[in-house]
């Protein structure tokens, strides 16, 4: 749609945001999957597969990289916080 070539385009998105378009994504999805967790009684998988992931495991490693807890005890932590 822009025509420019996709290497193009993640300069053009580093040099903008600062940050890689990857990386960005990914924080957005991790960003959607809290909400999930903390707003609904979705599976972890249903979570998992809305925010785009193809594999739980995928979705369970980025989860945990950038928060630093699984996707379950994070829901824990949220329930238990709001009793």
């Amino acid at each position: 749609m822009l025509h420019i070539s996709e290497s193009y385009f993640q300069a053009l998105y580093r040099r903008l945001f600062g940050v890689s378009f990857q990386k960005d994504l990914i924080s957005m999805r991790i960003d959607y999957a809290k909400t999930l967790l903390e707003t609904s009684d979705l599976s972890v998988s249903a979570v998992s597969e809305m925010c785009g992931y193809q594999t739980e495991v995928h979705f369970f490693r980025q989860f945990k990289s950038l928060t630093g807890t699984t996707p379950l005890r994070y829901r824990k932590g949220v329930s238990d916080f709001w009793g």
